[in-house]
Order: C-alpha cells, then sequence, then structure tokens
C-alpha cells in the first residue's frame, strides 16, 4: 500500500496501543506501512511477539511493550523506561 505525501512517516517512531490483535495490529502494520518504527504496547506479550515480527519482514524497527494502558501508572513506568533507554 502506498501513501499520499502527507502520510509519508519516515525518521518517526509510532507508539500503538492494542497492538497485539484486532485494530491495534492493524495499525501498527500502517504505520510502518507509511515508514515509521513502531513502538507495539499491549498485555498479550504472545500477541505482541508476532505484530512485532510482521513488522520487522516488512524491514522497520519495531519493539514490543507489555503494558496495562487502563493502569495509569502502568504507562507511566513504561514512559519512564523507554525515556531513560533513549538517554543513554
Amino acid at each position: 500500500m502506498t501513501f499520499p505525501k502527507p502520510f509519508n512517516l519516515d525518521g518517526k517512531v509510532a507508539l500503538v496501543t492494542g497492538a497485539a490483535s484486532g485494530l491495534g495490529v492493524a495499525f501498527a502494520e500502517a504505520m510502518a506501512e507509511a515508514g515509521a518504527d513502531v513502538s507495539c504496547a499491549d498485555i498479550n506479550g504472545e500477541g505482541l511477539d508476532e505484530a512485532v515480527s510482521e513488522i520487522q519482514k516488512m524491514g522497520k524497527m519495531a519493539v514490543a511493550i507489555i503494558c496495562d494502558v487502563t493502569r495509569e501508572e502502568a504507562v507511566k513506568s513504561t514512559m519512564k523506561i523507554k525515556q531513560e533507554e533513549q538517554n543513554r
């Protein structure tokens, strides 16, 4: 699938929640198709592994983040860890 210029996400990173199944995995793959690397978040680790594998097959970077986005503290903790990793 090709995207018009306004949807070019080359050099960007997308964070997609619910990325292990359904619409979430579809959005994660669409972000990768548009050029973004993708951080995939969900509570379903097995589904995340599959989503990440598919995105990597597209030639994009992808990481799995196990996180329950219904819990504010889990989201804050996840984002803090990712920020610390980027600052290394």
